[in-house]
This record gives C-alpha cells, sequence and structure tokens, in this order.
C-alpha cells in the first residue's frame, strides 16, 4: 500500500490550515500502510504470545496435578499416623493395666484404700 500524504518539509506542513494538518496527521498514524505493518510486526508476537501461554497452561497443569498427589500422600500419612498413635496409646495402656493387675493379689484388690491408689497411678 502506498500513502496518499507523506512527510514533505516542515515548512510546508505549516502553511496547511490546523484542521487539514490534522487529517494528514490522522491519516499518516492510521492509513491502511500503518495497518499492515503493525499486523506484520504483531502478528508474530500474538503467535508467540499464543504458543507461550500454551506451554504456560502445560506446566501448571501438571505441577497442580503433582501437588494434588503430594496433598493426597499427606492426607494419607497424617490419617496412618492418628490411627498408629491411637493404636499404640491403647496397646501401652492394656500393657500398663496388664502389669497392674498382674501384680495385685486378691486381697488387695478387695480393699478400697488399696484399689483407688492403685488405679490412679495406673490411670
Amino acid at each position: 500500500p502506498q500513502r496518499k500524504y507523506w512527510y514533505t518539509s516542515r515548512a510546508n506542513d505549516m502553511k496547511m490550515p490546523k484542521s487539514q494538518q490534522a487529517a494528514v496527521a490522522r491519516y499518516i498514524l492510521f492509513d491502511q500502510l500503518y495497518e499492515h505493518k503493525m499486523e506484520m510486526v504483531l502478528g508474530p508476537l500474538y503467535e508467540f504470545e499464543h504458543m507461550l501461554e500454551a506451554r504456560a497452561d502445560k506446566m501448571m497443569e501438571s505441577a497442580q496435578q503433582y501437588l494434588d498427589l503430594v496433598a493426597y500422600f499427606l492426607i494419607a500419612a497424617t490419617a496412618l499416623f492418628m490411627i498408629s498413635s491411637v493404636g499404640l496409646v491403647m496397646y501401652l495402656m492394656s500393657k500398663i493395666l496388664d502389669l497392674r493387675a498382674g501384680s495385685m493379689t486378691e486381697e488387695s484388690i478387695l480393699s478400697n484404700t488399696h484399689n483407688q491408689t492403685t488405679y490412679r497411678v495406673a490411670i
């Protein structure tokens, strides 16, 4: 595309009326050649931007999947830890109560004072 108006000289442009100067300036800035050049420059940039966004989206999706996997692993590990902790506490309590019960005689069990102090210490 060829431009109808083009810069000739400052002195020549200053001789034109202000409205014509504005029309020439608008024409130079927004004519078909300008649109064509902008399209030639921005086209590859837009294409690169779309490729970059697609790559970033894929990377973000894979990172999100990895984080989801880590979160599920941590949830499972926490649940396993809690279950094993409760089981360990129950096992230790049963062993302590078994030792206390094994060390008592029938007479000491039937006496109130010894019975209360023993269970206070055991629990």
